[in-house]
């Protein structure tokens, strides 16, 4: 299906979230190509710019607006991450010892990753994990995806201090090649949590909804937990 029903837009605004939350614009000299509604309340626009072709920035959206937008290159190797809540931004170090590579996990069916991050402050931290093809697909709203079973570590550096473990589900959209976020379990040194933002909807240009940042798809409970805004920040 290619519609966002009126049903469930009714009822997210009943329920108290921002009744104009506005459409996604793309920076200049970049276009948008697809909007996903996920679970969990999240909407991500995905744009690629003329400045770095190939390469893919992911804008992510929930009740409260913007939250962070993430550039990967065309292999789904992160570049950064910008936290938009809270102006923080995290660059890959150049040189990563074994960046991700979409191409390598198709054809192969495994690939292991490793790259260095700086967070800021002077600090900076170790990814690493490796995706496997589970050899399943599904198809969600027209769209067929393979899945990709993941773990993962965040060291701090130098220290190489264990901060973050987690497994991951994710779900490829091979002909647009991206790798979409699933169902996550994170366990970190002040926290644990699980967390599902399966798709439920593929919105392409013309579609109605498209780069619409209203998420339609498990809000109730969110929205049940925000502070009172009367203006959408």
């Amino acid at each position: 299906m290619r519609r966002i029903s009126a049903a469930a837009i009714v009822s997210l605004l009943a329920s108290g979230a921002h009744a104009d939350p506005g459409t996604f614009t793309p920076p200049d000299g970049c276009t948008a190509f697809l909007t996903v509604q996920s679970n969990s309340c999240r909407v991500t626009h995905y744009y690629g710019c003329n400045s770095a072709a190939g390469d893919v920035w992911a804008a992510y959206f929930n009740a409260q607006g913007l939250q962070s937008i993430v550039h990967e290159d065309a292999e789904t190797a992160r570049i950064s991450q910008t936290n938009e809540t809270t102006g923080a931004v995290f660059t890959t170090l150049p040189d990563a010892a074994d960046p991700a590579s979409l191409t390598t996990l198709l054809a192969t069916g495994s690939d292991e990753w490793t790259y260095d991050q700086d967070i800021g402050d002077g600090l900076q931290v170790r990814h690493s994990g490796v995706d496997q093809l589970t050899g399943e697909r599904v198809t969600i709203d027209g769209e067929e995806l393979q899945l990709v079973s993941s773990s993962y570590q965040t060291r701090a550096m130098p220290e190489d201090v264990v901060l973050v473990t987690g497994t991951a589900t994710q779900m490829i959209l091979g002909r647009l090649r991206l790798a979409l976020q699933a169902t996550e379990h994170r366990t970190s040194t002040s926290s644990d949590w699980t967390r599902d933002t399966t798709p439920v909807q593929f919105l392409f240009p013309g579609d109605q909804g498209f780069l619409s940042n209203l998420p339609i798809t498990g809000c109730d409970a969110q929205l049940g937990a925000l502070p009172i805004r009367r203006t959408q920040g």
